[in-house]
């Protein structure tokens, strides 16, 4: 079996952006390799200095060189799954939530149409969200390839949920 995948976060040395863009690149694509992902990551940061700078830009915001000249073409390659594929993680992140309820002994309550607690059945609410048709293409579509991250995937999910339920702006999903 092989030994668990590390990924370390040094908020010192990076800035906040940089911290996002390398959990959003491990979120996505949980099978690449650190390379790929670190790739990734630096094509996420690029995309979101030039997001900022056609807004008006903060002048203060660090620019490390391999953003500011990464090629455009690279960063379009890059970026172009990655929504769908957040989304699935969020959508495979809703089915597991139940699951990590119930572990904890929380008594609640099914949502309506829902008969017992199984990926098939909480599918069904989430197929939509996550454009597929059926529960089987779910399971073999978003839920298994979201298993290697999805407690980061449900650790997101209610993250964002708690700060929008605290009155916070929405959180984008659109990258």
């Amino acid at each position: 079996m092989p030994s668990p995948r590390t990924l370390v976060i040094d908020a010192r040395n990076e800035t906040l952006f940089e911290c996002g863009a390398a959990l959003l690149a491990l979120l996505a694509f949980p099978s690449a390799t650190d390379a790929e992902r670190a790739e990734i990551a630096a094509s996420l940061c690029a995309s979101h200095l030039r997001a900022g700078f056609e807004e008006g830009g903060d002048p203060n915001e660090p620019v490390k060189a391999k953003y500011a000249f990464r090629d455009n073409k690279v960063i379009k390659r890059d970026l172009k799954p990655l929504h769908r594929l957040i989304r699935d993680r969020m959508a495979a992140a809703r089915v597991a939530i139940a699951f990590l309820k119930r572990a904890e002994g929380h008594r609640f309550k099914l949502p309506a149409g829902v008969k017992r607690l199984s990926v098939n059945q909480l599918s069904e609410l989430v197929m939509e969200n996550a454009n597929q048709s059926s529960p089987e293409n779910f399971k073999t579509r978003v839920w298994r390839p979201s298993l290697p991250v999805i407690h980061l995937a449900a650790a997101v999910a209610v993250a964002i949920n708690d700060r929008e339920r605290m009155g916070e702006k929405k959180t984008a999903t659109a990258i």
